[in-house]
C-alpha cells in the first residue's frame, strides 16, 4: 500500500526554519590583486534585528614556500578549511591573529601573537573592524579559530572582506555562518549589539524572533 506524506512535513524538508544558520564561504585566495579579499555578500539582514556571524577559519598571507625560510612563531600543518583551484600548505592566521611571521617581521613581534586588524564587517555602506563577542579579552587566537560578531541589520546585505594587497598566494577559506541573535547571546554580548543592558537586548531578540 503507497503511503501519503502530509503536507505539513514536506514542508518543513523543503524549507530551512527562518532561525537557522547560513553559511558563506570567503576564499582568501584571490588571483585578481584589487587591495581585499572578497568581499563575500550575504543576504538580507532585517532593518534593526539582531543577528550573530560566527567565522571560522584558518589561512596564509604569504606563499607555501615562504615557509621554508626562517619564521617566528608557530604554524599549522593546514587550513581548516582548504581553497579550491590553488595548492594549500601550513598557515600563519586567523581572522583575529597572526600567530606566525616571516623572519624579517618577527622583530617587532617578540614572537608574540599580534591582532590582524585587516578582517573587516559591513552591515551597510561602511566596512569596520568588529570585535569579537563573549570571549573577554584575547591575547591569543581561539583553539577552533572561531569568534562570534554581534551584527544590527540595516536592512541590506552584510559584507565580509580581508584586508591584503596581494592575494594571489594566499589559501584558506573562511567559513562564515549568520543567524538570528538569541536570547543567551545577551549574557556577555549585550553591548556588543549596542544595548544597555541584557534585558533590553533580550526584548529585542524575542520581538525580532516573533515578526
Amino acid at each position: 500500500m503507497r503511503r501519503l506524506i502530509p503536507l505539513f512535513l514536506l514542508a518543513m524538508f523543503a524549507a530551512p526554519s527562518a532561525a537557522q544558520a547560513k553559511v558563506h564561504w570567503l576564499d582568501t585566495y584571490e588571483p585578481v590583486t584589487k587591495g581585499f579579499v572578497g568581499p563575500k555578500r550575504t543576504e538580507k539582514l532585517d532593518k534593526k534585528d539582531p543577528y550573530v556571524a560566527i567565522v571560522r577559519g584558518t589561512f596564509s598571507f604569504f606563499e607555501r614556500a615562504a615557509y621554508r625560510g626562517p619564521y617566528c612563531g608557530i604554524t599549522e600543518p593546514a587550513p581548516t578549511y582548504r581553497s579550491r583551484g590553488t595548492k594549500n600548505g601550513r598557515v600563519n592566521s586567523d581572522v583575529e591573529f597572526l600567530f606566525a611571521d616571516m623572519g624579517h617581521n618577527c622583530s617587532r613581534r617578540n614572537n608574540n601573537p599580534i591582532t590582524a586588524q585587516t578582517f573587516e564587517i559591513a552591515v551597510g555602506r561602511k566596512y569596520k573592524d568588529y570585535d569579537p563577542f563573549g570571549v573577554g579579552e584575547l591575547t591569543a587566537p581561539r583553539a577552533n579559530h572561531a569568534y562570534r560578531y554581534a551584527l544590527i541589520g540595516r536592512g541590506k546585505r552584510a559584507g565580509f572582506r580581508l584586508y591584503e594587497s596581494f592575494g594571489k598566494d594566499n589559501y584558506g577559506r573562511i567559513r562564515i555562518r549568520i543567524r538570528r541573535a538569541r536570547s543567551g547571546d545577551c549574557t556577555k554580548g549585550f553591548a556588543s549589539f549596542g544595548y544597555a543592558d541584557v534585558t533590553t537586548c533580550q526584548a529585542a531578540v524575542a520581538g525580532a524572533t516573533a515578526s
